[in-house]
């Protein structure tokens, strides 16, 4: 399954953007987060508890999912640990 993970920093920016952008890469289900990346992020936490063998995660811009370099890096290592499917 394809699952979107979606990210603005403030509760004044919008999601639109990105949610339209990672419908029309075919996601099925969206986690979706209006805060700054420095903090607990309830929605992406969720969204890995629940991801299985097969599934993808995909996003619109990498520095949507990561904080840092060594967020991202340590993110996919535990995406792939976990058997998801990736593509560049």
């Amino acid at each position: 399954m394809k699952i979107g993970y979606a990210r603005v920093s403030t509760k004044d920016q919008n999601l639109n953007l990105q949610i339209n952008a990672l419908k029309t890469a075919g996601c099925e289900k969206f986690y979706c987060e209006k805060m700054s990346a420095v903090k607990d992020r309830p929605e992406l936490e969720m969204m890995i508890s629940k991801l299985r063998s097969g599934d993808a995660v995909i996003v619109w811009k990498l520095d949507r999912l990561g904080r840092s370099l060594k967020h991202l890096v340590e993110l996919v290592a535990l995406l792939k640990w976990k058997g998801l499917t990736s593509s560049v």
